[in-house]
């Protein structure tokens, strides 16, 4: 393909926006001696400034496993990082969900968890039981669908209508999973309301969406996540970040602090990225990672954080780092009636003299404005999520110091240098159950879940499932 005259300046891939699935393709695309460079996206929420930063969980980060194998090649050693603590910590336990019964805690043994769960629920964990096993039986399934580049990779060397029927099989079930509701899936296993309330807590947790919301493959994906070694992240999402920002810079890679301000296309190929007042950057390959959320656009959503320090003698001993309750117990989960506390650890805000770490700790409240309020008064909300925390530590009624509090929107994502086609298209495909959105030959779209305080394997995965798709391809086919 002739190179247009205008792009003096070239680079054989262009990432747009620093999330973790496209520094994962940029480290790996640029070891191969591909020349990178990365653009920062523009992202239209300020951002705001806390002393505080809340716990980050990795899920997925065991040896041996998938994430071990993409770190390796990377040249990154996932069980030095965790010998060093340097990134890495291990937790016995990473979640507690609070019901008006009992709280619940997840282990990093499933076993435990069980264990736990039958002495909340009684006989109605047998349901439960029930649904580990169903997850565990589709495991066999659900992995090559997310843990590989083709959907046909899990079927072995035999004749090919064997294969071709085991593939329709497989698109079968897969395509089922797609379109059922969790929630349709769970009361036809005859789950009782308590358990039901119990995963929707862990769906919101992990989707910010109850079961009514997402597809059974979803839940199972949740479930099977479940079986991992849950670990402390240091620095959250931004300690990762920076190893693959290293490996980037060593290989040559180039990291521009100029969002761009449109892109040019030919047909189904990308040409190049231009930019307000700068040279224009010609490209073989685009991929497009925004850090969290992709477009968003189906549901506006509006998030009050609230930070409160409080002594840490006053942490109950059983409190885990993160812990997800009901905001009313009077009325059912959803979206807008639940609420979660993040344990967060920094240094007290004031000038460099006073700055020194104390013996308190933070807590990051957050709580998703219902639809309905459309209007909220920050003092009366404050009130009330002190109450929840007073009702989860007892002990720290008349100790609380609020910090700061602030109401997040994430409102639809509007890139101005995407055509309203490619934009629409884009939407489509994230409506699916994709590891990778392919949008044209050169051209990669990667969404991230919304979650602020979950690292999961599928996004290394699927950074990596890029890089190895464009050096399959060949940067300029």
């Amino acid at each position: 393909m002739t190179k247009p005259f205008k792009y003096a300046v070239r680079s054989d891939a262009v990432i747009i926006g620093s999330g973790l699935s496209g520094l994962v393709a940029g480290a790996l695309l640029s070891k191969s001696g591909k020349k990178v460079v990365i653009l920062p996206e523009e992202n239209p929420a300020a951002s705001v400034e806390v002393p505080f930063f809340p716990q980050t969980i990795g899920l997925g980060f065991e040896r041996e496993g998938p994430v071990d194998r993409i770190f390796n090649e990377i040249g990154i050693s996932i069980p030095l990082l965790r010998r060093t603590q340097e990134v890495f910590k291990k937790k016995s336990s990473f979640l507690q969900i609070l019901l008006s019964f009992y709280r619940f805690t997840l282990y990093h043994d499933r076993e435990n968890t069980l264990d736990d769960l039958k002495t909340g629920f009684g006989g109605k964990v047998q349901t439960l039981r029930v649904l580990f096993q169903k997850s565990d039986e589709w495991e066999a399934i659900l992995y090559p669908f997310l843990y590989s580049t083709s959907p046909w990779a899990f079927i072995r060397k035999g004749a090919v209508l064997k294969q071709l029927t085991r593939g329709f099989v497989y698109q079968a079930k897969v395509f089922k999973l797609q379109t059922q509701k969790a929630l349709e899936f769970c009361k036809a296993l005859g789950m009782e309301e308590d358990p039901i309330d119990f995963l929707n807590a862990l769906s919101l947790f992990y989707f910010h969406h109850t079961l009514r919301d997402i597809s059974t493959l979803d839940f199972f994906k949740m479930l099977l996540v479940l079986k991992n070694e849950p670990l402390m992240v240091s620095g959250g999402i931004s300690g990762l970040r920076e190893i693959f920002l290293k490996v980037i810079k060593k290989n040559k890679g180039e990291i521009w602090s100029t969002p761009p301000s449109s892109l040019s296309f030919q047909k189904n190929r990308i040409l190049g990225v231009e930019f307000k007042g700068k040279e224009s950057l010609g490209c073989d390959v685009l991929i497009l990672n925004p850090e969290k959320g992709g477009l968003a656009k189906e549901k506006a959503v509006r998030i009050f954080n609230g930070y409160f320090e409080i002594p840490e003698e006053v942490i109950p001993a059983m409190m885990g780092d993160c812990l997800i309750l009901k905001f009313n117990d009077r009325f059912p989960y959803h979206s807008g009636n639940f609420l979660m506390f993040s344990l967060a650890t920094g240094e007290t805000a004031g000038s460099m003299e006073e700055k020194r770490f104390t013996s308190k700790r933070a807590v990051l409240a957050q709580y998703f404005l219902p639809a309905s309020k459309n209007q909220v008064s920050e003092e009366e909300l404050k009130k009330e999520i002190e109450q929840r925390l007073i009702w989860v530590m007892p002990f720290v009624e008349g100790k609380i110091e609020w910090i700061k509090s602030f109401v997040e929107e994430q409102k639809e994502w509007n890139f101005p240098y995407l055509s309203k086609e490619k934009l629409r298209k884009a939407a489509f495909l994230q409506k699916g159950n994709y590891p990778v959105l392919s949008m044209d030959k050169s051209f990669y779209f990667l969404p991230h879940p919304v979650s602020d305080v979950l690292i999961n394997p599928f996004l290394i995965k699927r950074g990596y499932d890029v890089a190895h798709i464009v050096k399959k391809r060949g940067i300029n086919p």
